[in-house]
């Protein structure tokens, strides 16, 4: 008799050649999906955005499926500002299962000049996530944030 480990089984391979299913496992990544999503970068914006208010009326930007990821880092590049001197804010909301609006999951400091940050979320990233910025007396804003997901 074999042992063998295949698919979401594991069972043994008799002596005359068939194979008996002993139990079932749960789906588990293999090393490749591991590597692969163990530090999946994504964009999650870059561009200039334009002070009329603040986007947060339940409909944030942009809007990024993360239920196969279990926590991320997230990072700021603010390469931009133009106008009066003021403040800019930019939030990582996740999606409510209680509906279609979005919570604040993380924040990053308040910018008042160029600069770059990071912030690490180890908690239940939700279903979906999406950024949410206010920019007060500024007129525009440049910025890049990346994020880096992680399943484990």
């Amino acid at each position: 008799m074999t042992t063998y480990f295949g698919g979401n089984s594991i069972g043994t391979t008799l002596e005359n050649g068939q194979r008996r299913k002993k139990m079932s496992r749960a789906t588990q990544y293999s090393a490749q999906e591991l590597k692969k999503y163990g530090g999946k970068t994504i964009l999650l914006f870059s561009g200039t955005i334009v002070a009329t208010g603040t986007n947060r009326t339940n409909t944030s930007y942009p809007i990024l499926n993360v239920m196969q990821f279990k926590e991320a880092s997230f990072f700021l590049r603010l390469s931009a500002l133009v106008g009066t001197p003021g403040t800019f804010d930019l939030d990582i909301e996740s999606k409510s299962p209680a509906g279609e609006f979005y919570e604040t999951l993380a924040s990053f400091a308040q910018l008042a000049a160029l600069g770059n940050e990071k912030i690490n979320v180890a908690a239940n990233l939700g279903s979906h996530i999406s950024l949410a910025w206010t920019l007060a007396t500024f007129t525009s804003a440049t910025f890049t944030c990346w994020g880096v997901f992680k399943i484990m």
